[in-house]
């Protein structure tokens, strides 16, 4: 068995070489196969295969393409994909993986160019770059996670490429390599290494006016795209050209650089097992590299010594390669240039290991500055933040001035700093800045200098070099980290634990390694223990603390350093711990607005001061969240559970807060689904949620749309939040609100776990209308997810319900669907009884729209008796009814039925024609779902038909729509169609 991504993504079972069609099944398997032998989580999985926001329903549709996986990859292939409780896993065992044999190579050949075995390099080499046939997932866009993995691959290749090329210049080959350097220029013409071979090459072929042109190529490259001069390295080596340096002909065996220079910063990331061990320098024998810039000396007479200040590394330190190569490429490229200190500022908020990098950066890039390093902890965050004079002068000490010569003028203190530091390169380390006049003072003038700044404000106003926000780790970065703790072995054990513990720490590396130390010193603790420990919302800040470090205690130390608001309510304190009242993934400016009681101007300006503290984060204009931690944090500051109970002030503010949030949400949702199809009564459900603040104009039905799909995960969670704080009729007045949208999406199970929430708050408030709403909505959530015994009952209860409450039209849709579930619960007989009496009520109020709608529930069930003809006419009627109202949602859908009868009575033409219409007119109309139905049930007629090209095109049409929209009945009727339309394309080839 082997799995093969280099390229076209490809398995051979033995039997057959299988090609995956491009598409978000083949992006699954890759993720699967990058990340073997760890289960990859659902929600990880949806974060790697889409590139752009994913659809609201990504994980029914991950499933779904899992499906189509399985069944691409065959029985024998499949039974490696595996599902588990967080995830899915893919089983490598006895499979062999182009991946892991390209970086096995890869090691393999980079430790014998570092040992000086060239030969044997760049035979390793070559082999490695073999396997590589092309691109993997060409042309595909794909998530940020998988997209840096892919990016990493295609580093790695270019760096295997780059060290064989180098061991063959080693070994005298430099004629051969010229064609290959030529076209590696042209396609990587900032890639400085190549340029230097290519120079090199074309000097031992005794071409030395074309080495010298290509060097001036790659500096004109490099200052029209970029701004910058050569390297060193590219400098020394054109002069050394111009002088003919004998040394440059040297014999093979003593080439042209140590192979050091071309290493990464901290090894390989590798995309399967995680980083690797950092590769090995180069043997003694090897020539010193001419790369090696001269060192400046000392200036006379200063006095100054040498300084060496950078703490040591943590032991635990690990992934964080690319934002470590990252700031190596700002610092060096940048270092030297007249006039310039480059200075480089990494941003985060509390726990994200800011310190931790930076250390690890500075050991890297330190080699760039042989004067030394000075370090300095400001605590800009705390009230013993130190004062730059008062670092100044310590300094100047540090740099050999006597104590009793260090002026006490600040300004002074920074001119004297300035001169002993000129002429001189060191690396400056500035941790843990409050404000940029706090470093300001503390930039020396060398412009071989550089310095590196942490912070949790953004720091706009220092000018600097390169920004790095700093994020959570990756997965599998965090996983790593975990395993030098606590070690694999340990984890292996319960790999569903780990998981867990790894979810709750969210990447963040302070969580992680007090999770780390805890296991560490409980030894005897299943992993399990811990992680049910953490499971527990209410005392998770709590266990992840451990002697001096504690989760709560760094993110407090941000809190307390917010500024006050212009008034109490619009502080960012205030708007933060608010904050933790909110449930949902993320929350919109005008959500907070109305939460917080504000401004929408307030509102926004209180989340810009959360955003540069780093206490919130945007992944879009005008969309905010909070780190699962954070808003840990943020809740217990809402809802303190001392065990003292809650003062009645904080209760009411929590409370006054959630209504003001969950009416603004009931009118909001509202007003989008006003937009979805034509509403006859709200029953005058938005009386009871009074509003006021602003409510969003939505100008057409794209509109709507698009905010359903962006908010339903937050308004699922603010129906539950209201259940668990509001008294009142909040939670299942905001679900009605969703019934349109979740029926025209087909998200069924999700709103069947809404419905089941409101149906609790209207039994527990005793509210008959509630009661009558939700039973029936909730009814057809069921029946859609065939759960039909709990679905009949809960339609029965609604029927009762909404006789209790007396109104009519209510009645009339808990009968619709109590008639439309003994449909489905294969009771058709009694199925047309009751649809009967729903179409006599409605022709009592006398609404085209709703007896159209009756007509075509009434059609179904009389379809299902065989009653083909009755069924027909009964749409017709509909059909006409719908087209008098104007209601281009209905028409669409009876198009669809009639289409869908004439399939049945063998009436192909004319159900390929209403069929047609049917797409056309529901695309028209923005009706995706029934979009893609109606396109599968075309494709199906037209492949009957023997149309077997056109077929296949509406069926690759819709088949698209169900990928973008996932749905398990879309799903479904896919996978039935398509055996329809391949045993046609089949027949015809």
């Amino acid at each position: 068995m082997r799995f093969a991504i280099l390229g076209p993504t490809t398995v051979d079972d033995g039997v057959g070489v299988t090609e995956l069609p491009s598409g978000i099944p083949e992006a699954v398997l890759v993720v699967l196969l990058l990340s073997s032998p760890r289960t990859v989580q659902l929600d990880a999985l949806v974060d790697a295969v889409w590139a752009d926001r994913p659809p609201a329903a990504a994980v029914d549709s991950l499933r779904n393409h899992l499906s189509r996986l399985r069944r691409f990859l065959g029985p024998v292939t499949a039974e490696r994909l595996t599902t588990r409780p967080s995830g899915y896993l893919i089983d490598l065992d006895g499979a062999s993986f182009d991946v892991a044999e390209f970086v096995a190579l890869s090691r393999q050949g980079r430790r014998s160019a570092a040992e000086g075995a060239w030969a044997e390099a760049s035979a390793s080499l070559t082999a490695a770059q073999v396997l590589w046939r092309g691109e993997p997932l060409a042309g595909r866009s794909v998530g940020l996670d998988l997209t840096s993995r892919l990016h990493g691959l295609r580093e790695e290749r270019l760096l295997v490429q780059t060290v064989r090329i180098e061991a063959d210049l080693y070994l005298g080959r430099h004629q051969d390599l010229l064609g290959e350097l030529s076209d590696l220029t042209a396609t990587q013409p900032l890639h400085e290494p190549a340029w230097r071979q290519l120079s090199l090459a074309l000097y031992r072929a005794g071409r030395q006016a074309d080495a010298l042109e290509a060097l001036l190529r790659s500096r004109s490259l490099l200052d029209e795209q970029l701004g910058l001069d050569p390297s060193p390295e590219l400098r020394e080596l054109y002069q050394r050209i111009l002088n003919q340096d004998p040394a440059l002909d040297a014999e093979f065996g003593q080439g042209p650089v140590g192979i050091a220079a071309l290493a990464p910063v901290s090894g390989v990331a590798d995309p399967v097992s995680g980083p690797a061990d950092p590769v090995p320098q180069p043997a003694a024998k090897a020539e010193p590299s001419p790369m090696a810039e001269p060192q400046p000396m000392a200036e006379p007479g200063t006095g100054a010594v040498g300084v060496a200040q950078l703490p040591a590394l943590i032991s635990d330190f690990t992934g964080r390669d690319e934002q470590i190569r990252f700031l190596y490429d700002a610092i060096a490229a940048r270092s030297g240039r007249a006039g310039q200190v480059p200075v480089a500022v990494i941003t985060g908020g509390g726990g994200l290991g800011k310190t931790s990098l930076a250390v690890a950066a500075a050991h890297h890039i330190s080699g760039l500055f042989p004067d030394g390093s000075l370090f300095v902890d400001l605590h800009g965050m705390d009230a013993t933040t130190k004062d730059p004079a008062e670092v100044l002068g310590q300094w100047l000490v540090d740099l050999g001035t006597p104590a009793e010569s260090v002026p006490v003028d600040a300004e002074a203190r920074q001119a004297r700093f300035r001169s002993l530091t000129h002429a001189k390169r060191l690396l400056v380390v500035v941790d843990n800045a409050r404000s940029a006049a706090q470093v300001l003072p503390l930039l020396p003038a060398a412009s071989g200098s550089a310095v590196l700044v942490t912070s949790r404000s953004r720091l706009a106003d220092l000018p600097a070099a390169a920004r790095l926000d700093l994020r959570p780790l990756s997965g599998a970065e965090a996983l790593s980290m975990l395993e030098e703790l606590v070690g694999a072995e340990r984890l292996d054990a319960e790999p569903e634990a780990t998981e867990d513990i790894l979810r709750v720490c969210a990447g963040l590396p302070l969580a992680l390694r007090i999770v780390g130390a805890r296991l560490q010193v409980r030894s005897s603790w299943p992993v399990h223990t811990l992680a049910t420990r953490l499971d527990d919302e209410r005392r998770r800040l709590d266990e992840l603390s451990i002697g001096d470090l504690a989760a709560r205690a760094s993110f407090e130390v941000g809190f307390r350093s917010l500024p006050p608001g212009p008034r109490p309510e619009s502080a960012p304190t205030t708007v933060f711990t608010l904050l933790g009242l909110v449930t949902g993934p993320d929350i919109t400016v005008d959500a907070v607005a109305a939460l917080a009681g504000i401004s929408i101007a307030d509102a926004e300006a209180a989340l810009d001061v959360l955003m540069d503290a780093h206490l919130v984060d945007s992944a879009s204009p005008g969309r905010y969240h909070l780190h699962d931690l954070l808003r840990d944090f943020a809740r217990e500051l809402a809802t303190p559970t001392d065990g003292e109970g809650e003062d009645s002030e904080r209760v009411s503010t929590r409370s006054a807060a959630l209504t003001r949030l969950l009416n603004w949400y009931c009118h909001t949702a509202s007003a989008a689904a006003d937009q979805l199809a034509t509403r006859t009564t709200d029953w005058g459900l938005l009386a009871r949620v009074p509003v006021t603040a602003v409510i969003p104009d939505f100008v057409d039905r794209e509109a709507a749309w698009s905010w359903f799909g962006a908010e339903s995960a937050n308004l699922q969670a603010a129906v539950v939040c209201a259940e668990a704080y509001l008294p009142g009729s909040q939670a299942w007045v905001l679900a009605s609100q969703l019934v349109l949208f979740a029926s025209q999406s087909r998200r069924w199970a999700e709103m069947a776990a809404t419905f089941t929430v409101a149906l609790r708050c209207a039994r527990r408030e005793a509210d008959p209308l509630g009661l009558a709403r939700i039973l029936s909505v909730l009814g057809y959530a069921l029946g859609h997810l065939e759960r039909y015994d709990e679905a009949l009952e809960t339609a029965h209860q609604g029927v009762e319900a909404a006789e209790r409450v007396g109104d009519l039209k209510l009645l009339i849709t808990a009968c619709n669907c109590y008639g439309w579930l003994l449909l489905k619960a294969e009771r058709p007989r009694e199925a047309v009884t009751q649809q009967e009496k729903t179409v006599a009520a409605l022709r009592e109020i006398n609404e085209p729209e709703q007896i159209a709608a009756g007509l075509a529930d009434l059609a179904e069930a009389l379809a299902a008796c065989g009653e083909h003809q009755a069924a027909v006419g009964c749409l017709q009627e509909a059909l006409l009814l719908a087209r008098k109202a104007a209601a281009a949602y209905i028409e669409a859908s009876i198009l669809n039925a009639l289409g869908a009868a004439h399939d049945a009575n063998g009436s192909d033409e004319e159900a390929v024609s209403l069929l047609t219409d049917a797409a056309r007119l529901r695309g028209a109309i923005d009706d995706r779902a029934g979009q893609g139905e109606s396109l599968l049930r075309l494709a199906r007629v037209l492949a009957r038909l023997g149309r077997s090209q056109e077929a296949a095109a509406v069926w690759a049409e819709a088949s698209a729509l169900v990928d973008e929209l996932g749905g398990e009945e879309l799903a479904e009727l896919r996978a039935t169609v398509e055996k329809t339309v391949m045993a046609a394309t089949d027949q015809a080839d």
